[in-house]
């Protein structure tokens, strides 16, 4: 019978180890996007700064690049990717898991400062592409 209960007791503390170590498909999957950014041809434009903020920080800071979230430079095709917007507060059981993130690139053209924004609504583990046209 000591035998038995020890068993069913090993076993028990085997499943329930399995089950509570075991991860979402999704979890290990790194939230991402990129922003690509062209020009009126269609050409795209390397060397400028995108911000990412998360909902949250959008919402409390607006386009204020001293709290964004991420930054990323465009590179030689003009992506500026965000390889993992996850960083542990973004996607919650509280937010379903979802939040938009605002994207800005802050770029100057014909001696003139501008800015162009997108927003990307991401469920944990997305992969999503935006374009910027800069014009």
């Amino acid at each position: 019978m000591k035998k038995f209960l020890m068993y069913t007791t090993v076993l028990l503390l085997t499943a329930i180890t399995t089950f509570a170590c075991s991860k979402d498909k999704d979890e290990d999957k790194a939230t991402s996007a990129t922003i690509q950014l062209v020009d009126l041809l269609g050409k795209p434009v390397k060397g400028v700064r995108v911000y990412a903020y998360d909902q949250d920080t959008w919402n409390m800071m607006g386009d204020k690049t001293f709290h964004a979230t991420f930054q990323v430079v465009s590179d030689d095709a003009g992506n500026a990717t965000f390889t993992n917007l996850d960083k542990g507060t973004q996607f919650t059981s509280v937010n379903n898991e979802t939040n938009t993130f605002t994207f800005s690139a802050h770029y100057t053209l014909n001696n003139s400062s501008k800015t162009k924004r997108v927003s990307i609504t991401l469920k944990k583990g997305d992969n999503k592409t935006e374009k910027l046209v800069l014009n």
